[in-house]
C-alpha cells in the first residue's frame, strides 16, 4: 500500500461517515417532528399555552425595548 491508497482509504471513511451522521441526524429530525406533532394534537390546551408564551415574549420585548430606550436617553441626554 502506498501513500495515496491510505489517504484515498481515509477519505472514503470520513465521508460515509459524514454520510451515516447525516442519516441519523435526519432520522432524529423526522422524530422529533412527529413526536411535537403528536404532543399537539394530544393536549388539548396547546393553542391557549402557546398564546400565554406569546404574551410573555412579547411582554418581555417590550420590557427590554423600554429599558433600551431609557439607556439611551440617559447617555444622550435626551
Amino acid at each position: 500500500m502506498n501513500l495515496t491508497d491510505i489517504c484515498g482509504n481515509i477519505a472514503l471513511s470520513v465521508s460515509c461517515a459524514i454520510v451515516l451522521v447525516c442519516v441519523l441526524l435526519a432520522a432524529l429530525l423526522g422524530f422529533c417532528m412527529v413526536l411535537g406533532a403528536y404532543e399537539s394534537v394530544s393536549n388539548p390546551h396547546a393553542s391557549e399555552d402557546a398564546r400565554v408564551q406569546y404574551q410573555n415574549v412579547t411582554a418581555e420585548i417590550s420590557t427590554r425595548t423600554t429599558g433600551l430606550n431609557q439607556a439611551v436617553r440617559n447617555i444622550t441626554g435626551g
